[in-house]
């Protein structure tokens, strides 16, 4: 779409179109637009005296949706089963989990996590642990594999249920179940295996904010099922019938706290089941149980501009789509000590300001 400016001396409709109305009717669109897409209304799921989320009018809008939804199933329609094939167990207390759902054929992506984040233990004085969760192979000769690498390393979960996209809200139920038995972290994250996390940055998160006992937090969308059967999240009327989901926090990456958790597992066995594990985990159990969710900041960050080694330094939580090697590369930007952010962030903020001043001088040129 383009915008013609009229000269200031001719009229249109009987409206004379000046600089000074220009520049108003201008300041009306941006605050429209402000208001639509940024937070400035408050979550009203949440309660009073959280104030540390806010929603804005769309997330209001189409939350609307899902308000009035009951998604009890009445009885014990969720058979989780919570048998173990492999459980490690955690000496002491960690503050922060991140238990990372993989494929059996991924131990490149497991290797890649034990050498970069996943080795940082601890930071501020809060300890830090990553486990693998697994659930059964149909290949026995994989679940061997497992076995075998479970025997060097000490840190993966596997489950006796059959591991398949499908059975993803089964395994994140079982990592859940697992850490209230086995681990009892203060918080966890849910994360998966092309994944780089920050987990500094979790930890500053955490610390510096006033955040309530229970809560879940990430990246929280509302979102229409997939209803194209050949589409691998596709979701069947029968299983979910609704037109969208509560607000969940996209499964790459989530923070839930423990009290959160406990009663995420109490209510799952009651209320609709969703192959979805992040709709059903962070969205519908969240939702019944009335945990309040956080956007927050930094959290599955797109890889490029956003993971540069300042930024990444800074800003960033976690970016998805991460390969192996990629993995790497970032870990060795992260501890390098090489980059001047500082300088790096104030030429950024020149060159923007600078660009700004030059087109607001040819917008002023054009209205003379």
């Amino acid at each position: 779409m383009s915008f013609e400016l009229r000269n200031v001396t001719e009229k249109e409709d009987g409206i004379r179109l000046t600089p000074i109305r220009f520049v108003l009717v201008g300041c009306m669109v941006i605050s429209c637009v402000v208001l639509l897409a940024t937070d400035t209304v408050y979550n009203a799921e949440m309660g009073a005296g959280v104030g540390v989320k806010t929603w804005n009018v769309l997330d209001w809008l189409s939350q609307q949706a899902v308000l009035s939804t009951d998604f009890s199933c009445h009885n014990n329609c969720n058979n989780f089963t919570f048998s173990y094939i492999i459980r490690n167990s955690c000496r002491d207390r960690p503050f922060l989990l991140f238990f990372v759902v993989v494929a059996h054929n991924n131990s490149d992506a497991r290797d890649a996590i034990r050498q970069t984040w996943g080795s940082i233990r601890s930071y501020r004085g809060k300890s830090i642990k990553t486990v693998f969760v697994l659930g059964e192979h149909e290949n026995e000769t994989l679940n061997a594999e497992i076995l075998s690498e479970n025997a060097k390393y000490k840190d993966i979960v596997m489950g006796r249920f059959p591991d398949k996209y499908r059975t993803l809200t089964e395994k994140v139920m079982f990592a859940l179940r697992w850490s209230m038995d086995h681990c009892e972290a203060e918080y966890m994250v849910k994360t998966d295996d092309d994944i780089f996390h920050v987990p500094y940055r979790y930890i500053d998160y955490l610390l510096d904010n006033e955040l309530p006992e229970r809560f879940v937090g990430g990246r929280c969308v509302t979102t229409r099922p997939t209803r194209t059967e050949t589409v691998k999240t596709y979701v069947s009327r029968d299983i979910y019938p609704y037109n969208y989901s509560p607000y969940y926090c996209q499964g790459g990456g989530y923070i839930i706290s423990q009290t959160a958790a406990r009663d995420i597992v109490k209510i799952a066995p009651h209320v609709r089941y969703t192959p979805m594990e992040d709709q059903f985990v962070s969205g519908i159990c969240r939702y019944t149980m009335l945990i309040p969710y956080f956007q927050i900041d930094g959290v599955l960050a797109k890889k490029g501009a956003q993971t540069q080694p300042c930024t990444l330094k800074k800003l960033v939580k976690s970016t998805h789509k991460i390969y192996p090697d990629e993995m790497y590369q970032l870990w060795k930007d992260l501890n390098s000590r090489n980059q001047n952010c500082a300088l790096s962030f104030n030429i950024n903020v020149f060159i923007v300001i600078l660009v700004f001043l030059l087109l607001w001088a040819k917008f002023l040129h054009s209205m003379y």
